[in-house]
């Protein structure tokens, strides 16, 4: 109990920050969405561009997990207008660094011994300190040079009380708001944490980074740090040191005498080849997290957010990539189809359209100078338009894309992501037509289908047996008059505990002064006052 009473005072104090800081970057009238705010009347920013401004400067102050909600939604351009995008987009994930004596209590805490028998250096000037870690130098007693990844003291509390109230907050955008009707916001808050509680794991991060390893090993031309499990817990991540230059400083490159258009075509050779082929992608290949080596060879790190496509998706994605390269507006709304996506009720003349003028947006432009970044871009777009729920996987997607698709084209701007897509895309068709795979599909596909097939007429038998005897029962449910019942339940429960409440304060008031004892040594009015004050505990619990 005394833990529900530390969540439930911790959330009530949360709940206020969130209030104060939108009122103060004037975002009250958000405030009314959030519980234990006192609604008032607010007038909205004069302007979208305004209010995005103000958003992004309040998710700013309100800590490391409303920073990552605000790049999560930068990666959603078919939830959002494009200035709050292009505002998000502007989040800075960085704070002023720890003292090192914090930094080094928290590691000793994970491991349970002194920093000096682990290792023999530490450099206590950080590399980078962001809101959720900062990342520091150190060398291991085997005298190999790593970096020093360690969490923030207190980030998991934070972020849990902070995702506990976004999911409040989303379970009543679903009910009460019209876009609720057509995403499903719980879900939604439910993937970004289960996204921000890996990226807070660096356990998780390390097995992201062998994953990436075991992926990409036949490539010579890519390089994956590898980490050291046994100086690896929850809040702390050792990995090998990268000495590289960094992909975006063109000058260092240059002076290094380094093949930048090799380099481009690596890259994005290898990130299409996460993309297409093994649908485990990196989902933050920004210039700092990407350095070149000698030899041409490109190496990636900081693994916490990834992208997991499924095989279908995959499909669908190269599809998509097909049909924009053939300009095939027709195969772009099949492959949206396809997908199952669309929700609601969906003018697919009116999306057809919008499709074709993407078609004749890039009809006179060669593939190779096609962006692919702004296809994907603008094809959000027009989703966001026509109100289809889009994968959160083609999102940050897109979003990957347009860091990739940048660095390519400041690299070596004869390179284009789009013709190496096209090709890849190709290649994945020709690989559902060979021999490996219809081999494939007669061993493990084909028993399955002809098993089914077989037991068809038997099971049709039963079926109709029972419709003869009238055993089957049709049910029809109907999701509004659903939501009607649960709602009008919801409410005659509140009514019954401010009801209740209400009557214990009113026997309390009437048995005032009264020396009436129950149960030992509790009298009655103590019992009814706490009665009462329980009721109305329940009631306002029930109306957030």
């Amino acid at each position: 109990m005394s833990a529900f009473w530390q969540r439930y005072f911790r959330e009530a104090k949360r709940y206020r920050e969130i209030g104060r800081v939108l009122l103060k970057h004037g975002l009250g009238y958000l405030g009314d969405f959030v519980p234990l705010w006192r609604r008032r009347t607010h007038q909205p920013p004069p302007s979208p561009s305004s209010s995005a401004r103000r958003l992004r400067l309040a998710l700013t102050e309100l800590g490391p997990t409303f920073v990552k909600l605000g790049q999560f939604l930068s990666t959603r351009i078919d939830l959002l207008p494009e200035e709050y995008i292009q505002e998000l987009c502007l989040l800075q994930d960085a704070l002023p660094p720890l003292p090192t004596e914090e930094i080094t209590r928290v590691i000793e805490q994970e491991f349970g011994c002194p920093l000096d028998s682990l290792f023999s250096h530490f450099d206590p000037d950080p590399l980078g300190s962001a809101s959720i870690a900062q990342v520091h130098r150190a060398r291991l007693l085997s005298g190999e040079e790593v970096v020093v990844k360690v969490r923030r003291p207190r980030v998991m509390e934070v972020v849990q009380t902070d995702l506990a109230i976004l999911g409040r907050i989303a379970r009543w955008a679903e009910k009460h708001t019209p876009w609720g009707k057509i995403y499903p916001f719980g879900e939604m808050v439910e993937e970004f944490g289960r996204s921000l509680r890996e990226e807070c794991d660096f356990t998780i991060e390390a097995l992201h980074a062998e994953t990436f390893r075991r992926n990409l090993s036949r490539f010579e031309h890519t390089f994956i740090p590898r980490t050291f499990p046994e100086y690896t817990r929850p809040a702390v991540l050792t990995m090998e040191e990268v000495k590289g230059i960094k992909l975006s400083d063109l000058k260092a490159l240059d002076e290094a005498g380094l093949d930048r258009e090799e380099l481009a075509h690596h890259f994005a050779e290898i990130f299409l080849h996460q993309v297409l082929i093994d649908g485990f992608f990196h989902g933050d290949p920004h210039p700092g997290n990407l350095f070149a080596l000698p030899g041409n060879r490109v190496a990636w790190i900081d693994f916490g957010i990834v992208g997991r496509l499924s095989p279908s998706l995959r499909e669908h994605i190269g599809n998509l990539v097909l049909g924009l390269s053939r300009k095939s507006s027709q195969a772009i709304v099949r492959t949206v189809l396809q997908m199952n996506i669309l929700r609601g009720e969906i003018n697919l003349t009116a999306l057809q359209r919008d499709v074709e003028q993407l078609e004749q947006k890039y009809y006179e432009v060669p593939l190779a100078q096609v962006p692919l970044n702004e296809a994907f871009t603008d094809m959000l777009r027009v989703a966001y338009r026509h109100r289809v729920r889009v994968p959160a996987e083609m999102a940050l997607l897109a979003r990957a894309l347009g860091s990739v698709d940048g660095l390519v084209r400041q690299l070596a701007p004869s390179i284009n992501v789009a013709t190496l897509a096209s090709f890849i895309a190709r290649e994945l068709t020709k690989e559902k037509l060979s021999t490996k795979r219809l081999r494939r599909f007669l061993t493990s596909d084909l028993p399955f289908w002809l098993e089914t097939w077989m037991k068809l007429p038997e099971q049709l038998s039963v079926v109709l047996n029972q419709l003869a005897q009238g055993e089957i029962r049709v049910r029809q449910e109907n999701p509004d008059l659903s939501r009607l019942t649960r709602g009008l339940n919801r409410l005659l429960t509140r009514i019954f505990f401010l009801l209740t409440g209400f009557s214990c304060l009113f026997l309390y008031f009437w048995t005032w002064g009264k020396e009436v004892q129950l149960l030992g040594p509790l009298s009655l009015p103590l019992l009814l006052l706490l009665g009462s004050l329980l009721s109305f505990l329940i009631f306002f619990i029930l109306r957030l």
